[in-house]
């Protein structure tokens, strides 16, 4: 494990639900390095903390029930300024409103006055405790408001996630998109040439075999009968809450829940309403495009490409600026089979040259049999460029540097990038995908997490540990970075 050099770190966790665990798992590995300081968006994360022994003066705990925020009523206008302030440096909160499960269902004046002051909280939090780091993994409100408040007073932002691939390896993001990640220290990282050879290696193999990373047997695992049983018994207050304005702000609501794990099996009942495609590879068909779902309301859509949240919408665009020659394929996703609206279904049989395929289906067939692919920010156009297929997002994410990656930046200029993206060259000499994988190899350190909380193995919190000493290390210039590669 890479220690922090010299001085103490003082790092401000932003965590919810079984994160609180992992979190805390690692400030204690990290021990006399850091100073930890928590915040925590319900009451029983707040228990949590002070039951693991945290000081109750390093917790920062911004808990709302719903019926305390319905009561705050409208921001008033001695507020209105500061959310201007922190819309500078992060999302609107129009948009973490429209992206937030929690919110659904609430005045939107009194959420609006309720996260204006829960950025005002976490902003006097840190700089009170002269915090040096926000260490985040942003997927809800109160995350997403930490960072922008970080951002407003100069204060470093560390997003713990996948490199995505190679596979099984964490980088630290440098923003809630995204978009660049941390160099890390000489220490954890490999020669230039090394990088070259390993990265060239892995390549050639995923090419031909691809594999999927850890994390995605955990994202599309579906949980049993007895387990969703058990859930609802034990979450059975919420329903109460549910009617009450009890239940807090920043939590599921019994109806939530009850949609988020019955989903699955509403699927089934929706694909016998809905012509689902279950042909493999569509050889001997058109030439076709195709889209991959995402999940949605999500950070990845709602934030990292917020002028492109609505999907049926995009979809709609797709398929006009497409040529009618070419067949549109729309894939569902793994974690949210059949997890649209009935409408939005019934929308996509009315589009001329639209399929609509279920998540079972090959994903690296539809992508090596595609004029291209194209995806909101999804990490199938990552893979489709490194199979040489061209994909088009709409969004900044850091694999966007590929040469077979087309942004989308306005609809107007859909036409003339699938243009492109049908006639681009798919064999480069010397490979660049080659330099941008070492990039990432000498940027990202190797791990067995698989993109759950709650109390993890001793090698991966030490994973974790090695990631933020080394970036740490870069960051305060008491190390060197290898190299830029990536």
């Amino acid at each position: 494990m890479s220690e922090f050099v010299e001085s103490k770190k003082r790092l401000a966790f932003i965590v919810l639900f079984e994160l609180v665990d992992t979190f805390f798992q690692i400030s204690q590995r990290l021990g006399d390095d850091v100073e930890a300081y928590f915040v925590v968006s319900t009451q029983t994360n707040y228990r949590q903390l002070l039951a693991l022994g945290v000081d109750k003066l390093r917790i920062l705990n911004v808990a709302r029930t719903r019926a305390e925020v319905r009561k705050l009523g409208a921001v008033p206008p001695g507020l209105e300024d500061k959310i201007d302030e922190f819309e500078r440096f992060g999302p609107t909160f129009s948009s973490i409103i429209l992206m937030s499960r929690f919110y659904r269902g609430e005045s939107s004046a009194a959420l609006m006055h309720y996260m204006v002051l829960t950025a005002l909280e976490i902003e006097e939090f840190c700089l009170r405790n002269r915090v040096e780091w926000v260490i985040v993994e942003p997927t809800n409100a109160v995350e997403l408001l930490a960072t922008a408040a970080a951002a407003k007073n100069g204060i470093p932002i560390g997003n713990i996630g996948f490199s995505r691939l190679p596979h099984n390896r964490l980088v630290l993001y440098q923003d809630i998109e995204e978009r660049e990640f941390y160099p890390l220290a000489c220490k954890n990282s490999r020669s230039d040439s090394a990088a070259f050879e390993a990265a060239e290696t892995w390549l050639k193999q995923y090419r031909e075999a691809p594999s999927r990373p850890a994390y995605f047997a955990a994202q599309a695992a579906r949980r049993s009968i007895s387990s969703l049983l058990r859930s609802s018994w034990q979450n059975l207050s919420l329903l109460v809450g549910g009617f009450t304005g009890a239940c807090e702000v920043n939590s599921f609501r019994f109806l939530d829940l009850v949609i988020l794990y019955a989903r699955p099996y509403f699927a089934s009942l929706k694909r016998r309403i809905i012509t689902v495609e279950q042909g493999s590879e569509w050889k001997g068909r058109r030439p076709y495009v195709a889209y991959f779902l995402h999940v949605c309301p999500e950070r990845s859509v709602d934030v990292v490409a917020p002028w492109f949240s609505n999907q049926l919408e995009v979809i709609k665009t797709i398929r006009r600026a497409l040529p009618s020659k070419y067949d549109l394929l729309v894939k569902e996703h793994p974690s949210a089979q059949g997890g649209q609206p009935l409408s939005f279904y019934r929308q996509l049989r009315n589009i001329p040259n639209l399929y609509l395929l279920n998540a079972g289906i090959d994903s690296r067939s539809l992508i090596r049999n595609a004029a291209f692919i194209t995806t909101i920010s999804g990490t199938t156009a990552y893979e489709s460029a490194l199979l040489k297929t061209p994909a088009l997002i709409f969004s900044k994410v850091f694999f966007r540097k590929l040469p077979l990656i087309f942004r989308c930046t306005s609809p107007e200029t859909l036409p003339e990038l699938m243009q492109q993206a049908i006639a681009a060259p798919r064999d480069y000499e010397p490979d660049p995908a080659v330099g941008f994988l070492a990039g990432i190899l000498v940027n990202s350190v190797e791990s067995n997490w698989n993109g759950s909380g709650g109390i993890l193995p001793m090698e991966t919190i030490d994973s974790f540990c090695e990631l933020l000493g080394n970036a740490a290390a870069v960051r305060d210039g008491e190390a060197q970075p290898i190299n830029s590669l990536g």
